[in-house]
């Protein structure tokens, strides 16, 4: 009997799992296709008018640089002048979500159109993570921070540990009207910008804001702390940070909450809200792209920064980029330093604008580098040699005996030594002799033979022999 009642609680086991998998693939398969219909959606759209389009284009797989996309006219302007100030309304938004957006396009926004928005961002943040003198509500600030990941900014920790610090003791997030307003939405951006920043410095205050989304999720699939009511802009906010989260266990356990958001895409891929009379909500539109795209690409800020590097990387300065107009010298005492030139496809970068040029002071006989560092909308740091060499040596006689002749050299500058080189005339193999002095005798030569000598300067210098250059040769014969 019980091994009877083991069997059957078994199968109904193994017919459960069996039929969650079957119910998750296809809970996959119903995602991926309102991607796709959200991707056809802004495909014929074409024109993007607005930062958060264009986060929501690239959130979904597509390349808002490229064609069919274009930018509105209006708005590519507005791209070239960010609003940098604080104020009521606009907050932090214009230039945080600006400065995502144009490392979405490719561009560098330490670099645009003479304009290193980066660095007025990170101007605008105080030790304390205050933003331009003033402590800013959750909501704002999240995109402060996703701002400082897309561009991987030393600023990222400060802001993150005070945004990390704001979080109730219900895990929840807030924004500000008429006082603290506990949300699910400014929740759910808070999670992916904290595990974006340090997902393990985090962890506790994840594992909060995650138990406090789900605690939120309502009979009908929507997520409602407030008690105003679910939306589909508030639902997407929270499926984004679940499926950061664990986007399997959301197709598994709460896919009325996927149900609930897909109720509102329309036939043409966009979304409608509980405001726009059935009719395209733009906005709602933007928060159903982000988070379809994040179950099937992950968090689009993440793709941001991947971007920011692949900017960066395009342009890093290389050995190629770099001409020096001399890389050897003749050592005389004086300071020896060759001219840079540097170009990066065909034009010519400045220094302390494109790169920045380091040249030890080079004087005595040794290798030296030339170090270029990229600067602005180059990367990379590029090392090139140059050499200063022994001057060359004179020879101011030879006296030839029977069995070896005897070298007498003109000192030259520099702390050097001597290396002479010889061969009998009728060889092609030389033999090589060292020497501090400045007369030195080669000894058990042959008898009346012809010798070739010449003679060269050199220095050891950590470890490695740098010479000048060989003296003329001269032809010798020794007494019979």
């Amino acid at each position: 009997m019980k091994k009877g009642i083991i069997c059957a609680l078994a199968l109904i086991l193994t017919l459960s799992l069996s039929f969650r998998q079957v119910a998750a693939a296809e809970n996959v398969n119903t995602i991926l296709n309102a991607v796709a219909k959200v991707q056809s959606f802004y495909k014929k759209q074409k024109v993007l008018s607005s930062s958060d389009e264009i986060i929501a284009v690239e959130s979904i797989g597509l390349e808002a640089e490229n064609a069919p996309f274009t930018l509105d006219k209006d708005y590519e302007e507005s791209l070239k002048s960010l609003d940098t100030t604080y104020d009521e309304d606009k907050k932090s938004g214009n230039l945080t979500k600006g400065i995502i957006a144009l490392t979405l396009l490719g561009e560098d926004p330490a670099n645009y159109y003479g304009k290193n928005y980066v660095k007025k961002l990170e101007g605008l943040i105080s030790s304390n993570g205050y933003f331009d003198g003033k402590e800013i509500a959750p909501n704002y600030e999240i995109y402060v921070l996703m701002a400082l990941e897309a561009v991987n900014s030393p600023k990222v920790k400060i802001v993150s540990n005070d945004l990390a610090s704001k979080q109730r003791q219900n895990g929840a997030f807030y924004y500000v009207y008429n006082g603290i307003v506990e949300d699910d939405s400014t929740t759910g951006w808070a999670y992916e910008a904290l595990s974006l920043a340090d997902a393990s410095a985090y962890r506790t205050q994840l594992i909060k804001a995650v138990t406090y989304l789900k605690s939120g999720l309502k009979e009908d699939g929507s997520f409602d702390h407030t008690g105003w009511g679910g939306s589909p802009d508030t639902s997407a906010a929270v499926l984004e940070a679940l499926f950061i989260h664990n986007k399997n266990e959301v197709l598994s356990t709460n896919n009325k909450s996927v149900s609930y958001l897909l109720n509102y895409q329309l036939k043409d891929g966009s979304f409608k809200s509980n405001y726009s009379n059935g009719e395209t909500d733009p906005y709602t539109t933007v928060s159903g792209a982000r988070a379809l795209g994040t179950y099937k690409f992950g968090s689009v800020i993440n793709d941001a920064r991947k971007e920011y590097f692949a900017t960066k990387a395009a342009r890093k300065l290389s050995k190629s980029n770099v001409t020096l107009s001399k890389k050897s010298f003749v050592y005389n005492g004086k300071v020896k330093k060759p001219t840079v030139k540097v170009t990066y496809n065909g034009k010519t970068l400045i220094n302390n604008k494109d790169y920045k040029l380091t040249l030890k002071k080079s004087k005595a006989i040794g290798i030296y580098k030339a170090t270029i560092k990229g600067l602005g909308d180059y990367s990379g740091t590029v090392k090139v040699n140059y050499t200063i060499h022994p001057s060359k040596v004179k020879v101011k006689s030879i006296k030839v005996y029977r069995t070896l002749f005897k070298v007498k050299l003109k000192k030259a500058k520099g702390n050097v030594k001597y290396q002479i080189a010889y061969k009998k005339a009728s060889s092609k193999k030389w033999r090589y002799k060292k020497t501090k002095a400045l007369s030195q005798k080669v000894k058990k030569l042959d008898l009346g033979s012809k010798y070739q000598v010449k003679v060269r300067a050199y220095k050891t210098v950590k470890k490695k022999t740098i010479y000048g250059k060989w003296s003329k040769e001269k032809s010798v014969k020794l007494k019979a």
